[in-house]
């Protein structure tokens, strides 16, 4: 089963490709019409036209794309599926997945989670574990490149907030740290080469953002994410999207602190802590994905709805003490 999405199907021929190597088969489903997020709704409907278990799934695209893949290996129904989701039930290997990522920033390729969404409910979780990490990973350049620039910059903002929060997290560890510390000094050098196209450039983002799939698979996520996953379906905007206004108020939240991750962060960078702040803040801006919450349409009658509806595991965050600190980045992120 080969799964792919509208715009990358039509940007780089993909259906004629398959046509070509498949032709006269029927032992393949070429499915090109994967949605941001994977709704429920929409997954319940890949599982419906379905009519083999696939021995390889290839996920030719961004996030979304190769956690569905991923989703689907270690699920055989919807149902099954569901089940995983809310009850983080012991996961079965059906079919092996080869990730062909299009874009520089979810290191969805290498890490160990597929995120969904339940449309219903309202609720954004993911599926986690080492079966559903994918077998194999395959590099085209000129896949990234062929994204336009506002996916390239959001992506690219999206591996940096991959880079600072595995690295201050408390599952972190020195390996995790030193790639995260790599990485985020190739963003800093090459995001804004890429985005405008720059081969080179591209190549050592593509090659970034995968590293950080290995550190989401052995670090964490920090408090930006966990409120993504409660605000994107809130206010209709996509995972980068979310994060990049976010951190509008994470880095002022967690700078206010002259020791402790980040300012090792810094340090390890070669930059004070002031610097590191001004230096993520600086990239915002010239991508021009300088968001706030307020840009959204939330105000601060919006925060007790926030609060309620996060979940997930936030003890690895080190900045994490009760729901008021929750409430304060909230607050700074307006």
């Amino acid at each position: 089963m080969i799964l792919t999405s509208p715009s990358i199907s039509r940007l780089n021929g993909i259906q004629k490709v398959v046509e070509e190597i498949f032709v006269n088969s029927d032992c393949f489903l070429f499915i090109d019409d994967v949605i941001a997020e994977n709704p429920f709704s929409y997954v319940s409907t890949v599982y419906e036209r379905m009519n083999f278990c696939p021995e390889y799934i290839i996920g030719i695209g961004g996030g979304s794309v190769i956690d569905l893949a991923k989703a689907i290996s270690v699920s055989s129904t919807i149902e099954e599926l569901q089940e995983i989701f809310y009850h983080s039930k012991t996961l079965k290997k059906y079919s092996n997945v080869i990730a062909i990522p299009t874009t520089f920033g979810t290191g969805a390729e290498t890490s160990y989670g597929a995120i969904l969404y339940d449309d219903e409910k309202k609720i954004k979780n993911g599926l986690r574990g080492v079966e559903v990490q994918p077998n194999l990973v395959y590099l085209d350049f000129d896949l990234y490149n062929s994204a336009s620039k506002r996916i390239k910059a959001l992506a690219g903002f999206d591996c940096m907030t991959h880079c600072v929060e595995t690295y201050v997290s408390l599952k972190s560890n020195d390996l995790i740290r030193y790639q995260a510390v790599k990485s985020l000094d190739t963003v800093f050098c090459n995001l804004e080469k890429a985005v405008e196209g720059d081969i080179n450039a591209v190549k050592k983002m593509a090659i970034g953002s995968m590293m950080m799939g290995f550190n989401l698979a052995f670090s964490s996520t920090c408090m930006p994410h966990r409120l993504q996953y409660v605000i994107g379906p809130l206010t209709n905007t996509s995972h980068s999207e979310g994060l990049a206004a976010l951190y509008k108020g994470w880095i002022q939240f967690i700078s206010k602190n002259k020791t402790g991750p980040f300012s090792d962060l810094a340090k390890d960078l070669r930059m004070s802590t002031s610097e590191l702040k001004n230096k993520i803040e600086r990239l915002k801006k010239n991508l021009g994905i300088d968001y706030s919450l307020t840009d959204f349409g939330l105000n601060t009658n919006d925060i007790e709805n926030i609060l309620q509806k996060v979940s997930g595991n936030l003890s690895a965050d080190p900045y994490y003490k009760d729901m008021d600190s929750v409430n304060e980045f909230i607050k700074l992120s307006l």
